[in-house]
């Protein structure tokens, strides 16, 4: 039977390359090493939990050869984020398509970023995108010879306006911005898979007029980006931190939530919360101990921390990170998480059990209430 299989996949691969192969991609068996059904590498977000939780890895990041969408309210670090991906050293070349005038170069050397590999492109109207796209790939495709990953980064789609849209007697555009980035994408999401590329696109939400059920809050642009992304990501603010006495210096830092609402290359629908530092920026270890803690790998008790499947020793939370490190415990520490991983044990089932456990303690301390009650 295995024999006769071979023989007909043979035929097929041999039959269908012959008579489509000059006019589309040719059929590959998908092996091991096949270049298909895999991102062809990741960008290291700059932080080691969102790496963990869009890739899986303290190693990876935003796939390349894929699209990654990031969504969120104004203010939650979406453009931050495209921009400290640009830091990642196997990156050749970022190409910056703005419409928010959102870019800082001043900023972009505080985080550390080298200014000289961004090609930065202005966009007023997601026709001029769609146009530049075209010439940016066409280019890549006859001139790249590097082995370094091109980073491609769109902030923000929501803001990319139409030519019916500037032009004052344009008429009505409804629909007609929505059906121009469905184009967009069912055009290039496959081009950039081909290609050693990585597409970045952040996108606003939009109130639903009227709503009484179903989501309040919606994407703009249509369901085009949601449906060619491969890594949708939800950001919110959780929490300022701010000293009430000191209300006008503002807020220190901020509390952020990532979700993965789609997730091609990791499960999906799972949450991270990491620190953004108005003046130090995004610490690489932000989000992690939380993240251990939610799969039993480490504990606290009052101000005291243990890794107690590494090592007795006790410490401050604070002092986790120079921990991990003095001690290079970033390798095991990424081993006992996939094993909590593999053994399904997610945060909520963790806290499914959790409350179970205290539910059975409590009926248990009510009939030892209601048994001394008898006694008496």
């Amino acid at each position: 039977m295995d024999r006769e299989l071979s023989v007909l996949e043979k035929s097929l691969l041999q039959n269908i390359n012959k008579k489509f192969g000059k006019d589309m991609e040719q059929m590959v068996q998908l092996t091991d090493d096949s270049e298909y059904g895999a991102p062809r590498g990741f960008i290291d977000t700059g932080i080691y939990s969102l790496n963990w939780l869009i890739s899986g890895d303290f190693n990876g990041g935003y796939p390349v050869g894929r699209i990654t969408e990031m969504d969120g309210d104004p203010g939650t670090g979406k453009s931050l984020l495209c921009e400290m991906a640009i830091k990642d050293p196997s990156i050749g070349l970022c190409i910056y398509f703005d419409t928010e005038a959102a870019i800082d170069k001043e900023f972009l050397k505080f985080l550390g970023v080298d200014n000289s590999k961004i090609l930065y492109q202005p966009i007023d109207t997601v026709e001029q995108l769609i146009q530049v796209c075209q010439e940016v790939l066409d280019t890549v495709i006859a001139n790249n010879q590097s082995d370094k990953k091109i980073l491609m980064i769109i902030d923000s789609i929501a803001l990319a306006s139409t030519l019916k849209e500037m032009d004052p007697e344009g008429g009505q555009d409804m629909g007609y911005k929505a059906r121009m980035i469905r184009k967009f994408f069912r055009v290039y999401a496959r081009r950039i898979e081909k290609y050693n590329m990585a597409l970045l696109v952040t996108n606003h939400y939009t109130q639903k007029v009227g709503q009484s059920y179903g989501p309040s809050k919606v994407t703009t642009g249509g369901t085009g980006l949601t449906y060619a992304a491969s890594v949708r990501l939800d950001l919110k603010v959780e929490e300022l931190e701010i000293d009430k006495k000191l209300e006008s210096l503002g807020a220190s830092s901020v509390v952020l939530q990532a979700k993965t609402e789609k997730n091609r290359c990791f499960s999906p629908k799972r949450r991270i919360h990491f620190v953004l530092d108005f003046e130090k920026g995004v610490h690489r270890f932000s989000g992690l101990f939380k993240i251990l803690q939610d799969y039993n790998i480490s504990s606290k008790a009052g101000a005291w921390c243990q890794l107690s499947q590494l090592s007795q020793e006790k410490f401050m939370e604070k002092d986790f990170a120079d921990l991990v490190e003095k001690n290079n415990w970033l390798p095991a520490i990424q081993n006992l998480l996939n094993e909590a991983v593999d053994k399904n044990a997610n945060p909520a089932e963790i806290e499914e059990e959790a409350m179970q456990e205290v539910t059975e303690k409590e009926e248990a301390d009510l009939k030892d209430s209601k048994k001394r009650k008898k006694d008496e």
